[in-house]
């Protein structure tokens, strides 16, 4: 049995102890069984997804090397960016910003990106191009930090964090979005 956890808004302790604003909100989505663990959180993930907008994944700390991450997009045909393509100030990373246009892509990524956490958001699209805010994307280089991606909240109602060593999805954002998202997502499954 899956099992959701809806702090709205998160308590102060908490809030502090992460250094994130106490009037966001969290919703954390933890699951049972491993075995089917990509095909659930890549559901939850997916549907995330803000219509009309770009759905990105951003990894945080890569553990592969940049060549071998290219190889496996190309090979997935899963339109993305190295981070440091879109930024001048970056340098040298091995970060990667992906488009998820549909679920199995999300579920791909789950499965076959290694780095220390993925973080999903949507964004805006205009006349074709990705208006990626330089801000969001260094936001991953102080590693797992979500505080970091907070900053952005306005442009993103919510950020949904994803570590490989856990069974779980950490949804942090604006109360309403996250409450938005649990009723119409979570509550007919616990029925």
């Amino acid at each position: 049995m899956n099992r959701y956890e809806l702090h709205l808004p998160l308590s102060e302790k908490e809030a502090k102890k992460r250094a994130i604003n106490s009037g966001f909100s969290k919703l954390l989505v933890i699951l049972d069984q491993k075995s089917i663990a990509f095909d659930i959180l890549s559901h939850f993930i997916f549907k995330a997804k803000t219509e009309n907008r770009i759905f990105i994944a951003q990894t945080i700390i890569c553990y592969e090397g940049t060549k071998k991450i290219k190889d496996k997009l190309d090979g997935a045909d899963i339109e993305y960016w190295p981070d440091n393509e879109i930024c001048d100030d970056i340098g040298k990373t091995n970060n990667f910003l992906m488009n998820c246009i549909t679920e199995a892509n999300v579920k791909w990524i789950l499965k076959n990106i290694d780095s220390e956490a993925i973080v999903f958001y949507s964004i805006e699209k205009s006349n074709n191009n990705f208006p990626f805010n330089d801000g969001i994307i260094m936001a991953s280089l102080d590693g797992y930090v979500e505080a970091n991606f907070l900053n952005f909240v306005n442009e993103s109602d919510y950020f949904t964090f994803f570590q490989s060593t856990h069974n779980s999805i950490e949804m942090l954002g604006k109360t309403k979005a996250i409450l938005d998202y649990f009723i119409n997502v979570c509550k007919p499954l616990i029925g």
